[in-house]
């Protein structure tokens, strides 16, 4: 703001009324107070705090309770809280023994050679897994009756509701035909699922068990991993004999020439070999 502005409102609160005026007025003096090193001076040498040597006992491990009289009547022990990593601790260890508690029980009770609902013949006996929960025994009957007559089809079910527990159990009249759906029936699509099949090992093998019980073959039928072939030998050093790669022996445009006879004998070269593709030459 320059000087004549300032000058032109410096009296500007003479010309307010005075009610307005009032709320520009200065305000009291701030009171003086004494210099802190003097309030420190004069301050008592003696404090007001006291030592903890009365509640230390209620810090013990051990709570003791009097009566009346200042007879001991009980000791409780003192436990500490609980913290929330030993809390966690303490109920992974508890559900671990439960569950294993509970495989300890089911394992006593299984038994399949004494299973009611079991098929007559294990041997003839095909065990399906992986399939749809909504799948039926005639579902099951129709997808299978191609590799030979069927005698029973169980689906296994749960006792309480009811609904599939996604596997069952075919048996054929013959065991030929039993072999015939094992080697060929692995990987059919019944309901929009590929099932997964077996044959029956809870009467066959001896001591097993089923998945659930910690047995199982898991996923043992699924195709192994694709071995890596090394890479073969060069067979061909001499200039002239490395095919081009689209040029084959009448040239082209395969390796650094044309390729082939005609073209370029010591420039032509496989580049498919030097982009990692594969070359079988024992099956030529």
């Amino acid at each position: 703001m320059s000087h004549s502005t300032s000058k032109k409102y410096r009296n500007v609160p003479n010309k307010l009324p005075p009610q307005i005026q009032a709320l520009f007025a200065p305000g009291p003096p701030l009171e003086q107070l004494p210099a802190l090193d003097e309030r420190r001076r004069k301050r008592s040498k003696h404090s007001d705090l006291s030592g903890i040597a009365d509640l230390v006992e209620k810090f013990e491990q051990e709570e003791v309770q009097y009566d009346a009289e200042g007879q001991k009547i009980r000791t409780t022990k003192y436990e500490m809280p609980e913290s929330r990593r030993k809390r966690k601790e303490r109920i992974k260890r508890e559900n671990a023994e439960k569950a294993e508690k509970e495989l300890r029980k089911a394992l006593q009770s299984w038994d399949p050679n004494n299973d009611p609902k079991a098929t007559l013949e294990p041997f003839n006996t095909l065990f399906i897994a992986k399939m749809n929960y909504e799948t039926t025994e005639e579902t099951l009957r129709n997808a299978f009756s191609k590799f030979g007559p069927i005698k029973t089809v169980r689906v296994v079910r749960d006792i309480n509701t009811g609904k599939s527990r996604g596997y069952a159990f075919i048996e054929f009249e013959n065991h030929e035909d039993m072999r015939d759906a094992y080697n060929r029936g692995d990987g059919m699509e019944i309901d929009q699922w590929r099932v997964m099949v077996d044959v029956e090992r809870g009467r066959t093998v001896k001591d097993w068990k089923p998945r659930r019980l910690g047995g199982g073959l898991g996923n043992s039928r699924e195709p192994l991993p694709p071995v890596v072939e090394e890479k073969p030998e060069e067979r061909y050093h001499e200039p002239g004999f490395r095919r081009g790669g689209r040029g084959g022996f009448r040239g082209g445009r395969g390796g650094g020439g044309s390729g082939g006879f005609r073209r370029g004998y010591d420039r032509g070269g496989d580049d498919r070999r030097d982009r990692g593709y594969k070359r079988n030459y024992d099956d030529r």
